[in-house]
């Protein structure tokens, strides 16, 4: 397998006490695209989408099947309320591309949130250390860096087109 590197210059870390990694994306709303801050978040057990991202740049929300509370890890219920909506956005990180669904809640503090579902599904290689992730699709290797770490000159790679079909 060849190995492709492309760092993700616009990817940072948000805390000093780096306990968590935050990278930038950019999702496709009805109004237009913009970019946010997601958290990569290995104690979550859903991908959440703050309430108010949805309202501000039109991202289409649809109500719940099941509408359900969050609870934490002490297993109270969050104080953000229940999750009674959902929604399917396209969603970018660096030339990455997928249909994201996300639960709404109201998260306060974060703007996206990709949990468990989004890590075990692209199953990437954190260096907690480095802020590294590291996705590998399709034969191809690709590297998202945090904020000051060396950059790559291969940022023309691209994943397939075929993970946004539905």
């Amino acid at each position: 397998m060849e190995n492709y590197n492309a760092a993700l210059n616009y990817t940072e870390t948000l805390d000093n006490d780096q306990d968590y990694i935050m990278v930038k994306i950019q999702l496709h709303g009805e109004k237009e695209s913009f970019t946010i801050n997601a958290m990569i978040d290995s104690g979550a057990t859903e991908d959440f989408i703050d309430r108010e991202v949805c309202n501000k740049h039109g991202i289409k929300m649809i109500k719940a099947k099941n509408p359900h509370e969050i609870y934490l890890a002490d297993g109270k219920p969050s104080a953000t309320g229940p999750v009674t909506h959902t929604t399917k956005v396209p969603m970018d990180i660096s030339s990455h591309r997928e249909l994201a669904t996300f639960p709404v809640a109201n998260l306060q503090n974060q703007e996206v949130i990709l949990g468990m579902p989004w890590l075990k599904e692209h199953n990437p290689t954190i260096d907690w250390n480095d802020k590294r992730i590291t996705l590998v699709q399709s034969s191809l290797l690709r590297v998202i860096l945090a904020a000051g770490n060396r950059e790559s000159s291969n940022n023309h790679l691209s994943w397939p087109d075929s993970c946004c079909d539905s």
